[in-house]
């Protein structure tokens, strides 16, 4: 049976309990891509091109979303330019490597961005038709910011900066910064997080304790923001207790900027390793990275894998906002503290993506919901009470120009984290990045389960719990995820599950099985198996043990979209 890749089948299986069940030949069956011990192809989980699929948010510009191998000359131009990045050979110095590819091709039509040091690779800009003339060379992902850019909604600051007036956003007493303040007395000292993104308002009446690259590898100046995401994600972060405006998690800590984007919101892969590295070198020792997109890149995946071993500097990240079950990266990433976004009510925000690598939950949608009692209404101050409560009910947070803004996105959850583990560390400056990804974890709480789920991970981060597990010394041996129980309703293949039905899945793969993934989730969206990284010309079989009257839908999906060329795939 031939299936076009890219083609979703979509099964309703009268079934329940599914279980593992691991057949000859099976590839990697959790997890998002990306393992440096498995077979990264630089590839991820991402929407297809069936009807009932939706498509990812994330651009889809054509050298983004192919392996560069296997560019349409047809669709793009030779003449046009393309990034990549280029490995340097085991032993080979920098600049004798730099050396090799700048005499590479045979027009010299060639530019390097950056030397990533941690992975000893060149990010380097080519024109298309010269691209099988380089070795070693991946495909250098776009990354983006991860908020709703259409939830954005700016407001003057004017009353806001009258003095004696802060506001606390609802996301600060959350996540109970407030409550570490006056209880553990820190709130951020002698810490320094690093925000990569879109620059920042250095002007900003409510903003303190600002520093940045001044190289000219990144976009400058870096005390600038003309998007006004860095700006909110630092406020959120840091945002000063100064009796004016609104107030962060940590406000005392230190924030170091790496202006990454450019004015339309977008940057490479490399660009970020780049990035994670002057972030090191400025002195940060926390990471936030509002940011992400499909395929995992190894050498990202490389220094940040550096960072958490042997520089002790603890990563986060925004899961992303495509509502539904997909991996974006960095957050998918082992080594990275991946983070969704809940409401005001601490339910999950419909655009926030579930996979088995979230690990906590934060704030991260603009308003609560709050309604003002209609005898107010007709007061002769219902004005300036209406603007009270506006101010009160939201997530504001700074923007540019001196403004604050309110918005919607993974991003805005991911700075409450990078705050709540600045606090961790201004507390115990001795943690390491294990003992703070484990006291995070333990200590959130799941409104779901006692354990942990592909929506909210081990759920909404408390920073008073987090450093009281922090202060008990928790470790859990070096493990940076711990690996989350089985999907309810799902067992290892030792005959211990009960009633249920088998569903057998055989699938076949042609030349280029490395493109096709395939996966079974149930209604409700956990995931009973998902497998990828396969081999060519192979058979896999999976099987799952399912309880009667549930409903599952099985998914197929090829990166290159054009269809398994063989025996295709089995459903028995």
């Amino acid at each position: 049976m031939n299936f076009v890749r890219g083609f979703f089948l979509l099964s309703s299986i009268v079934v329940s309990y599914p279980r593992w069940a691991y057949g000859a030949g099976d590839a990697r069956d959790s997890g998002p891509p990306g393992s440096l011990d498995g077979k990264d192809k630089d590839r991820s989980l991402r929407g297809g091109v069936g009807d009932r699929v939706q498509r990812s948010a994330l651009p889809r510009r054509y050298e983004d979303t192919r392996p560069l191998s296997l560019l349409d000359k047809k669709t793009k131009s030779e003449d046009s330019v393309t990034r990549v990045i280029v490995d340097c050979a085991a032993g080979e110095d920098s600049l004798a490597c730099k050396d090799r590819i700048l005499t590479t091709t045979s027009e010299g039509c060639l530019r390097l961005v950056h030397y990533l040091n941690t992975a000893h690779a060149y990010a380097v800009e080519i024109k298309i038709h010269h691209l099988d003339e380089l070795e070693g060379m991946h495909e250098d992902p776009v990354r983006e910011t991860m908020h709703i850019k259409e939830s954005v909604q700016v407001h003057n600051g004017r009353d806001l900066q009258a003095g004696n007036d802060q506001r606390t956003p609802y996301g600060i007493d959350m996540v109970k910064a407030k409550e570490v303040w006056s209880r553990f007395q820190v709130k951020g000292e002698n810490v320094r997080v690093c925000v990569m993104d879109t620059g920042v308002d250095r002007g900003h009446n409510d903003l303190d304790q600002l520093f940045g690259d001044t190289s000219n590898e990144f976009v400058t100046p870096w005390y600038r923001d003309s998007n006004g995401h860095g700006t909110h994600v630092t406020g959120t972060i840091s945002a000063s207790d100064n009796n004016l405006g609104v107030v962060g998690v940590a406000p005392n800590v230190e924030v170091f900027i790496v202006r990454v984007f450019t004015e339309d919101g977008q940057f490479f892969s490399s660009d970020m390793t780049a990035a994670l590295e002057a972030c090191k070198e400025g002195g940060s020792n926390i990471i936030s990275m509002s940011l992400g997109g499909p395929y995992a890149n190894a050498q990202e995946q490389a220094t940040l894998k550096a960072f958490y071993e042997k520089d002790n500097i603890v990563s986060i990240a925004a899961v992303g906002n495509t509502g539904r079950y997909e991996f974006l990266y960095p957050a998918s990433y082992e080594y990275v503290i991946g983070v969704a976004a809940v409401d005001s009510k601490g339910k999950h925000a419909y655009f926030s993506t579930r996979n088995t690598r979230v690990d906590v939950a934060a704030p991260g949608v603009r308003i609560v919901k709050y309604s003002m009692p209609y005898a107010y209404l007709a007061l002769p101050c219902a004005a300036h009470l209406l603007s009270f409560f506006l101010a009160l009910y939201v997530q504001l947070s700074t923007w540019g120009n001196g403004s604050y803004a309110t918005v919607d996105g993974t991003s805005m959850a991911c700075p409450h984290v990078s705050g709540v583990v600045a606090l961790m560390r201004s507390y115990d400056p001795s943690a390491t990045p294990a003992q703070i990804f484990s006291a995070l974890t333990s200590s959130a709480v799941n409104p779901s389960t006692s354990s942990s789920d592909t929506s909210l991970g081990h759920g909404i981060v408390d920073a008073v719990a987090a450093i009281e597990a922090l202060s008990k010394g928790g470790d859990n041996g070096g493990d940076v995820r711990p690996t989350p129980p089985p999907t309810d309703g799902i067992v290892d293949d030792d005959g211990n599950g009960s009633d249920c039905e088998e569903l057998q899945v055989i699938i076949q793969t042609d030349r280029y099985g490395s493109d096709t993934s395939h996966w079974l989730e149930s209604d409700s969206g956990d995931v009973v198996f998902y497998q990828e990284n396969l081999e060519s010309f192979q058979t896999y079989k999976k099987t799952a043990c399912i309880v009667p009257f549930g409903c599952y839908r099985y998914q197929i999906r090829d990166n290159f979209c054009d269809g398994i060329n063989g025996e295709g795939l089995k459903i028995m």
